[in-house]
């Protein structure tokens, strides 16, 4: 019978685990028959199979005899290994399925060749256990289907390795002295030289080769001048949270002196009322926030501000002290924005940009820092390894 088999068996323990019961029985009437271990390939088209199923969709589904007729082959329940079909939930031989029968306990969903030529799905494998004779599947959070089969793999592993022989076990053995926790935690660490620990603590480097303390020189040096730029934009941070309290009171102070209380603002109005006016500039400073430090903190700068803000927003009044700077009503002292903060759409949000700037820079300057920490780490595990394969 020439078919197309496109189930695929596992190798080893490369295969997918799949949750969930899977659909196999040694037969109808639970009886495991002897049939060849070892089933060839056969490769079929598209067509081949279209041809097929049309056969098998048409054929009686009982015999002469009133006997249900099962799989590919329309033949009776005879004790064979079957196995039921996840997507037409149908009955199959095994044989003509190309399933050896060693490897049924490892299905985990089956989809006949004709669920899986139509798209239905594809047949899935449980994990197969480490050990090459063993045919079951693993426990959940392991590679072996039982403790004593992977005891057993790792004793043939220690054994059957030429490169490790018992009496490199038996060192292990009395090195750890009967502690299980000593021998879990051998090897986690790389055993490091004197002089690497002494560096460890002192930072000293004479101890080394001219070679190594080169390279641990220059890479000290770019770490010294991250260093440097990192504490440039800590800087510019604790900078930016102070002009942030400047600009608050600045906007503070000029609500107070272009709309001053009166008796009736103080008091208590319904929740109806309107709220009171307020001044909220943007206050974006093109320098290096000096100007805003001072008029936060100097009253004449303050009251200039109070006065270009009043003429701007009194339109219909005329300008009469011909000052250059009421050129642009937009900024003071062609320095620092003015405009409402709502309608400065050029500015909008400029102090939030430029504080995820800085964080923005500090983190990738950190990042940097530790890759070149890892560097000589690296130059020291190097030469650890150089000294160690001397001995």
């Amino acid at each position: 019978m020439s078919t197309e088999i496109e189930i695929q068996e596992p190798q080893t323990h490369h295969l997918k685990r799949k949750k969930g019961p899977s659909h196999y029985s040694a037969s109808k009437r639970h009886r495991v028959g002897t049939i060849k271990t070892e089933v060839e390939d056969i490769e079929e088209s598209s067509e081949d199979i279209a041809k097929q199923y049309k056969k098998y969709s048409n054929a009686p589904k009982y015999d002469l005899n009133s006997e249900e007729l099962y799989c590919v082959c329309r033949e009776p329940d005879e004790g064979e290994l079957m196995v039921a079909c996840d997507g037409c939930e149908e009955w199959f031989h095994a044989r003509c399925m190309n399933i050896r029968p060693e490897l049924s306990n490892l299905i985990s969903k089956f989809y006949c060749k004709f669920c899986t030529w139509k798209g239905n799905g594809v047949t899935l494998w449980k994990r197969k256990c480490r050990l090459d004779e063993c045919y079951e599947p693993i426990k959940d959070h392991s590679k072996y289907c039982s403790e004593e089969h992977g005891k057993e793999y790792m004793r043939r592993l220690l054994f059957e390795n030429c490169s490790l022989d018992q009496g490199v076990v038996k060192k292990v053995l009395t090195h750890v002295g009967g502690e299980v926790v000593k021998l879990h935690v051998l090897g986690s660490e790389f055993p490091e030289l004197s002089e690497v620990e002494t560096y460890r603590q002192d930072g000293k480097i004479g101890q080394f080769p001219q070679s190594v303390r080169d390279q641990i020189e220059l890479l000290r040096r770019r770490i010294e001048d991250i260093k440097r730029r990192k504490q440039i934009q800590i800087r510019e941070q604790e900078l930016l949270l102070q002009v942030k309290e400047n600009v608050k009171t600045i906007n503070e102070k000029l609500s107070s002196l272009i709309y001053p209380s009166t008796e009736e603002d103080s008091k208590p109005k319904s929740k109806k009322s309107k709220q009171k006016k307020r001044i909220d500039l943007c206050l974006c400073d093109r320098g290096e926030h000096v100007l805003i430090e001072e008029i936060a903190s100097d009253e004449k700068s303050l009251e200039e501000v109070a006065t270009k803000v009043k003429k701007r927003l009194d339109s219909d009044e005329e300008d009469n002290d011909g000052d250059d700077e009421d050129e642009d009503p937009d900024w003071f002292r062609s320095c620092i924005c003015i405009r409402d903060r709502k309608k400065c759409y050029r500015h909008n949000g400029w102090w939030n940009l430029s504080y995820d700037d800085t964080e923005k820079l500090l983190d990738q300057l950190r990042s940097k820092e530790v890759a070149i920490e890892t560097q000589i780490d690296v130059v020291l595990r190097d030469y650890s390894i150089q000294k160690y394969n001397e001995k």
